[in-house]
């Protein structure tokens, strides 16, 4: 059985080169929630850390995205177990890894006796995503912070099918947008070292990171099929390393969808 795939990273443009082959039909639609992994890079910084009056904290930095993509997956048979079958995934990106967005600086104060500082990221509704990081005592300076975390996303993908013959094959166009849940940065004083958290009932101790229901938008990017005419037609969505986020979803055949109807 010949089994082929191979990937097309194209970055930064978002776009894998083609002609247009024919007229699309009705868009197939696809709403998958999925997890992508980001890093948090920062800076805190102590202007203060006066006892009594309690320290002035600042955090600034910004947030590094794992990298999010689609492949279009191409078949001549739906089972994929006949004994030839060419198969094609061509990923369109649709976050580029490393792709960064800007944590606003935000500030806390609060009086504390004995100030130890740390952060921990949580979700928009307070669950932490990552583990509380020590910081260290209080003292008037900068902490570099850094947290692995996942982002809870929503994609939302419209899939254009135009163009069915065997040469130069299907055109598949890709377009949509890709919402994200909240994301914040928990700054948290305890008085001492391994003391009781202070200040949370009259402190806001949250700094928005990423803020919920945030898109970036998808442009439309074409992908072209390289298995004949009429194939069958999957998308699958796949983190920056090409690890899969989503099972294969089925779209359906090309002559179906260019004709304007969808496949199950």
């Amino acid at each position: 059985m010949r089994n082929y795939r191979s990937r097309i990273w194209m970055l930064p443009a978002l776009a894998l080169t083609t002609g247009c082959a024919g007229d699309p039909g009705s868009p197939v639609t696809i709403h998958q929630s999925v997890s992508i992994p980001a890093r948090v890079q920062g800076t805190l910084t102590t202007a203060s850390c006066t006892v009594g009056s309690g320290p002035t904290i600042t955090l600034g930095g910004e947030l590094a995205l794992g990298g999010l993509a689609a492949d279009v997956i191409f078949r001549n048979n739906v089972k994929g177990t006949h004994e030839h079958v060419d198969e094609l995934a061509a990923s369109t990106v649709l976050l580029p890894a490393n792709a960064t967005l800007v944590i606003p600086a935000q500030s806390m104060t609060g009086p504390i006796l004995d100030p130890v500082i740390s952060v921990q990221i949580v979700d928009d509704a307070g669950q932490p995503v990552s583990a509380e990081i020590a910081l260290g005592a209080c003292e008037a300076g900068s902490f570099p912070v850094s947290a692995a975390v996942t982002i809870d996303t929503t994609v939302d993908l419209e899939v254009n099918v135009g163009g069915c013959a065997n040469h130069p094959g299907p055109t598949i166009t890709v377009a949509g947008s890709v919402r994200f849940a909240g994301l914040r940065a928990r700054l948290i004083v305890r008085d001492g070292v391994g003391g009781p958290i202070v200040g949370e009932a009259s402190t806001d101790a949250s700094v928005v990171v990423l803020a919920s229901g945030e898109t970036l938008t998808i442009p439309k990017q074409p992908v072209r099929g390289g298995v004949g005419g009429n194939p069958w037609i999957w998308v699958q969505l796949v983190d920056g390393d090409g690890g899969a986020l989503t099972d294969e979803i089925l779209i359906g055949r090309c002559v179906e969808l260019a004709d304007g109807v969808q496949g199950g």
